[in-house]
């Protein structure tokens, strides 16, 4: 009987050790990142050089970036933000053309493009370079960096007259 008591004790002590050979835990993180979305937003101003009249000089017209567009990025507080925007910009007077006639004629803007933190104003202005990262300075609950767009023109003398369009972009990505 002693030895059956004893032959039942261990089997209920290996079975344990089986049974919780069966068993297998595992634990995995769990991970959310919460941010600001990124905006861009057009504030004031715009890239209109206005009536030039073409002569048999060469010209060139210029918008200072405090003059142009303002633009204002919020995002994340201390984040940095990629700026790349048109290097170059092609105008045509094409539609101009097509409505009243003339010569085609092409023309190039070459911006000027200039960040001042997160101050609205156009106070210290700094370059922009293109392609470049920059933090979003803490302003409250969001970062902010206000961009500064004018640039230049040069009309070829006796350049077709019209009136001549071109598209600038910019765009920023975290």
């Amino acid at each position: 009987m002693k030895k059956q008591i004893s032959i039942v004790l261990l089997f209920i002590m290996f079975s344990n050790v089986f049974y919780g050979q069966n068993n297998f835990s595992l634990s995995n993180n769990i991970k959310i990142s919460l941010t600001t979305g990124l905006a861009l937003n057009k504030i004031s101003g715009d890239l209109d050089f206005g009536e030039v009249i073409v002569s048999n000089q060469r010209q060139r017209q210029t918008i200072s970036p405090g003059d142009g567009v303002l633009f204002e990025v919020t995002g994340e507080k201390r984040k940095g933000v990629t700026v790349t925007y048109s290097t170059f910009v092609t105008l045509t007077n094409k539609n101009w053309v097509n409505i009243y006639g003339g010569d085609s004629g092409t023309l190039y803007f070459v911006p000027n493009v200039k960040r001042t933190g997160k101050n609205p104003t156009y106070t210290n202005p700094r370059n922009v370079r293109n392609g470049r990262r920059y933090r979003l300075r803490n302003d409250g609950n969001f970062g902010r960096l206000y961009i500064w767009v004018g640039g230049k023109i040069r009309v070829n003398a006796n350049q077709p007259v019209g009136d001549y369009i071109g598209q600038f972009s910019i765009t920023v990505a975290y």
